[in-house]
């Protein structure tokens, strides 16, 4: 028997995850022909001046942006046991055959890491990766099945 609260509390759901996925950026609406601002910088976090590194160092006199007409990136990598090299780019400066989506990819093996994706001005800065379009369709399908 289905009760009234398992009805609601599922509607409730449903709703708030649609309102999400209306307010989240489709990634496929992304043009190339878009030109974004990028944070361009690399350091390591075992370095003197790691000013790229997480907390990101928006004030470091040797911080620039460079026009991007891809998606920023955001790559962390651990290089040694402790020691983190930050890469902050735009994705047609990096050598990758993948397509390109807004999230963020974990690497395991011998050297481990993230690497996130954003397409918007500045947004390489970020340390936590958002949401994608992709999950939230699957949560919003999931919860109405």
């Amino acid at each position: 028997m289905v009760t009234v609260f398992t009805i609601c509390a599922t509607t409730f759901t449903a709703t708030i995850l649609m309102t999400l996925l209306v307010q989240a950026k489709d990634t496929r609406c992304h043009s190339d022909t878009n030109i974004i601002n990028c944070y361009f910088c690399s350091s390591s976090s075992t370095s003197s001046d790691h000013f790229c590194a997480d907390p990101f160092n928006l004030s470091h006199p040797a911080l620039t942006t460079i026009p991007c007409e891809g998606y920023c990136a955001k790559w962390v990598i651990e290089k040694n046991p402790g020691e983190l090299r930050y890469t902050r780019t735009c994705s047609k400066h990096m050598q990758m055959k993948m397509h390109i989506n807004l999230v963020c990819m974990k690497e395991r093996g011998s050297h481990k890491g993230h690497l996130c994706f954003c397409g918007e001005h500045g947004c390489n800065l970020a340390t936590t990766p958002t949401i994608s379009m992709t999950t939230l369709w699957i949560l919003a399908v999931m919860v109405a099945s």
